[in-house]
C-alpha cells in the first residue's frame, strides 16, 4: 500500500526500494513499477531489456528523494 502511494503521488518523486540485503532498487518513473493487486511480487524496470522481480517480504523500507505528503 505504501509503495503504491509513492508510485501514484502527483507530482511523482523518484524513490528506492530498500531490500533486506541492503540492495537499493531505484524507481525512476511510475510506469517502471508494476504491482499486481493482492500479489506479493513487484516488478521494477531498470532498462529496456532488464527488470527486477522482488518478493515484497524483502522490502524493508523506502527512500524518497523529496518529502511526499498525503
Amino acid at each position: 500500500e505504501e509503495i503504491r502511494k509513492y508510485q501514484l503521488h502527483a507530482p511523482f518523486h523518484p524513490f528506492k526500494l530498500v531490500l533486506s540485503t541492503g540492495t537499493e532498487i531505484p524507481v525512476e518513473h511510475p510506469e517502471f513499477l508494476w504491482m499486481p493487486r493482492g500479489g506479493r511480487l513487484v516488478m521494477v524496470s531498470r532498462s529496456e531489456d532488464y527488470y527486477e522481480v522482488i518478493d515484497l517480504i524483502h522490502v524493508v523500507s523506502l527512500k524518497v528523494s523529496e518529502h511526499v505528503s498525503d
